[in-house]
This record gives structure tokens, sequence and C-alpha cells, in this order.
């Protein structure tokens, strides 16, 4: 793969003065009582407060809807999700729907640090917007192989329709898909407009092992992107602050 279409992106200020950034801004900590709040729900609960929706607007003012992947580096929140969600990154709002019971949300605006438009995936730093609660839930990745026959669980926002979960098996864990060079591995999950960048967990363990990145009309499987071709990407940019915890 040739990763010269690999981005790193030191301050992209410029994104966020439409809101009166002006200035680099300090990213958004993690809430420190996020694990707790997790305490004796199911894994579906636990995950939905690691899924993210990602609102973006190009230089045309069109607007997209991706979801995305919630993660912590050093107490310092980023966002996980396709590069195609992203765009050119003129406006980007994230959007946190991370208490079941309530509909309670956390908002930030989006700062891309690093992308590969290739393999098809970004990461954003995140700039809170108004009042955080509690439930936000940093999400855990494991770049161990993939298997056939694998119970995952997608979650994402299809069609704007937030925090949903379905359940499947990985059907195909060595695609090599027309679009790039990089094996995907390919699920039996639900998914329509709006899952890309969602996060794809193993069933047992809660942890992210890829995102989803394109859905086949055809046989309605969705491919997905594996967390060790992502971890290998950020290796070679050499910015360990973006690598999701493994």
């Amino acid at each position: 793969m040739a990763k010269g279409s690999i981005t790193a992106v030191a301050a992209l200020a410029v994104i966020g003065l439409a809101q009166g950034f002006s200035k680099p801004v300090e990213p958004s900590k993690a809430v420190p009582s996020a694990a707790t709040v997790q305490e004796g729900r199911s894994i579906h609960e636990r995950l939905v407060g690691h899924s993210l929706t990602v609102i973006a607007t190009d230089k045309d003012n069109k607007r997209s809807l991706g979801s995305g992947v919630l993660f912590s580096n050093n107490g310092v929140l980023y966002c996980l999700t396709a590069a195609h969600v992203v765009g050119d990154g003129k406006g980007i709002y994230i959007v946190c729907h991370q208490n079941i019971e309530t509909e309670a949300t956390t908002a930030w605006r989006g700062f891309v640090c690093a992308m590969d438009s290739e393999s098809d995936w970004a990461i954003m730093s995140l700039v809170r917007v108004g009042e955080s609660v509690t439930g936000i839930c940093p999400a855990e990745f494991s770049g161990a192989p993939i298997r056939i026959g694998q119970r995952v669980i997608a979650v994402g926002s299809p069609i704007g329709e937030h925090n949903t979960v379905t359940e499947g098996i990985v059907a195909n864990n060595r695609r090599v898909v027309e679009w790039t060079n990089d094996r995907h591995f390919v699920i039996t999950c639900d998914g329509g407009s709006g899952s890309s960048g969602g996060g794809v967990f193993d069933a047992e363990t809660g942890r992210c092992i890829g995102i989803v990145v394109r859905r086949s009309v055809s046989t309605g499987m969705i491919y997905a992107l594996p967390i060790d071709t992502i971890l290998k990407d950020i290796q070679a940019l050499g910015q360990p602050q973006l690598l999701p915890p493994t």
C-alpha cells in the first residue's frame, strides 16, 4: 500500500474559526467516572458508550453523516472514523448519545489529527461544545488476529438512528477489495447509510477490532478495516500519542 496518502495534521484550528476558535484549544479530557457508569450493564449497553455520531460539512456546505469510536490516550479523547466520512473537514461535529435511559448527549467539534484516505481511516481530537455528562466510556481495542466465525457486534448510526446495535459473525477475514490493497474482513451484521466509521467489537471481550468502511449493496454484508492495519499506519506516522489502547 502506498503510504504517501497518510496525512498528519499538526493543527487544524481553522476548522473551528466559524465557532470563534482563533487558536488551538485544549482537547477534551476523559471523564473520570466513566468506568463506574458501565457497571451492571450488558455488553450491548456498554458498547453504546463508545459509539459516536459524526456530522461533517464539506466546502460546498453538503452534510454527510457517519459513525465513530471514542478512545482515550493519556486522558485525551479522540474519535476514530472512516476518512470518507470526514471529507475535507470544513466543519465536523461529533455527538455521543451515551445515556440510554435519559438520552443525554455530549457534543464536540472534531479536528483531524491524522488520516489515510486510501485505507479509509481518520483520527480527530475533540473539543467539547457545551456541558459534558457522565456515561462517556472510551473503547479498548484489539489488534489480535481476526477469525472466521468470530462473533461480532457493530454499533453505529445508520440513517441517523444513533446507537444501533447489530450482531453477526466474521464471514471472511482476508478479503482484498478493489479500492485499496489493504485486507479487510467481512461481517454479516446489518448496516446502512451512516454506519461508516462505526466500531466492530468482539462479542465476548467488547474490544474494538475494526471499523466499518463499506457495505455491499448486492449482499448486504459489511466490509471492515482491521484495527491492526490502523495501528501500523499510525506507527508509520511516528505519532504514538494517537495510538488507541490495546
